[in-house]
């Protein structure tokens, strides 16, 4: 338990600084910076999900029409 309160007590006086900090001109432009990354990054990743589940799709068809051509 204590170690517990030990990590939201930590979270919290983390919110706060980091709060503190993107109000001046140093942390406004980290945070936009940040902000910037992690859309980068995000997009990315959808973009990489997508087509990989497009290879999967295809595949999935080819094993399908495989299939298909072995029952006729």
């Amino acid at each position: 338990m204590k170690k517990l309160l030990w990590l939201v007590g930590g979270a919290v006086i983390g919110a706060f600084v980091a709060h503190a900090y993107s109000r001046t001109e140093s942390g406004k432009v980290f945070f936009e910076e940040l902000d910037r990354k992690t859309d980068e990054f995000s997009t990315a990743v959808q973009e990489s999900y997508k087509a990989r589940e497009s290879e999967l799709r295809s595949a999935a068809q080819k094993v399908e029409s495989a299939i298909k051509d072995l029952r006729a």
